[in-house]
């Protein structure tokens, strides 16, 4: 929890703050802000498209749309195996890992896409790179 009813000097109080918990379809949210974020900062376009996808991530918990806002936030898409190594894709994908840790939270990965049965192709490649999964605890980022 973070009261944050002074902005300046927020207060943290968490029960088990720094164990990692898969996040299910929690972590939509996080792509909802990034999104909203990267529109403001004009890093994306503003389409009825992605504005169709975020609504049906959240309202919908739609897996094909949270994989499209991913896409769009990170320049990557789904497919077949890619090169060796894939690391240009895990950097990319990284885009909103490192948003969040920026901004606001440290010991997290956001950076996979849900899938209901499970990934293939380079989704599989990427769930190889640890960390496997996406990852969620309630601490803020060091220092804050």
């Amino acid at each position: 929890m973070i009261d944050l009813r002074d902005p300046q000097h927020p207060v943290q109080a968490s029960y088990r703050g720094e164990a990692q918990i898969y996040p299910a379809s929690v972590i939509k949210l996080f792509y909802l802000v990034a999104a909203h974020r990267w529109l403001e900062d004009k890093k994306i376009a503003d389409t009825a498209e992605l504005r169709r996808a975020m609504r049906d991530m959240i309202v919908d918990s739609y897996n094909e749309a949270t994989g499209y806002v991913i896409d769009v936030l990170t320049g990557t898409t789904s497919g077949p195996n890619a090169a060796a190594g894939n690391r240009t894709m895990v950097g990319q994908r990284n885009a909103v890992n490192r948003y969040c840790q920026r901004t606001w939270l440290h010991h997290i990965n956001v950076n996979k896409k849900p899938w209901c049965e499970g990934p293939y192709g380079r989704e599989t490649q990427l769930s190889l790179v640890p960390p496997t999964r996406n990852q969620l605890t309630p601490m803020r980022r060091r220092g804050s």
